[in-house]
């Protein structure tokens, strides 16, 4: 399908300070200011730092996108981070 996929959770890992996570391809951006690990669940807008709910910390600045994040079906989606990360994603469907 062509329909972007915005259902994920995207895990990111280590102990930077202010993880971040860009997908070049779609302009989607997500920071927590914090240190990580953190993970993000897309579809329920939320945000947890182990098992505290961080979703207030996250921040947005510089994405493109009105979802949280998006992933392109059917290219190679670029991504830039500054820690490791998991992205783990819904299929859309129409």
């Amino acid at each position: 399908g062509t329909a972007l996929m915005t259902r994920m959770t995207i895990a990111l890992g280590g102990t930077v300070t202010n993880p971040y996570i860009i997908n070049n391809t779609t302009g989607s951006k997500l920071t927590y200011t914090g240190t990580a690990p953190v993970t993000f669940d897309t579809t329920d807008y939320t945000a947890f730092s182990g098992s505290t709910n961080v979703s207030g910390d996250v921040d947005r600045t510089g994405s493109t996108t009105s979802d949280w994040f998006q992933l392109q079906p059917g290219v190679p989606n670029d991504f830039t981070s500054n820690t490791t990360y998991t992205i783990t994603y819904t299929k859309a469907f129409i």
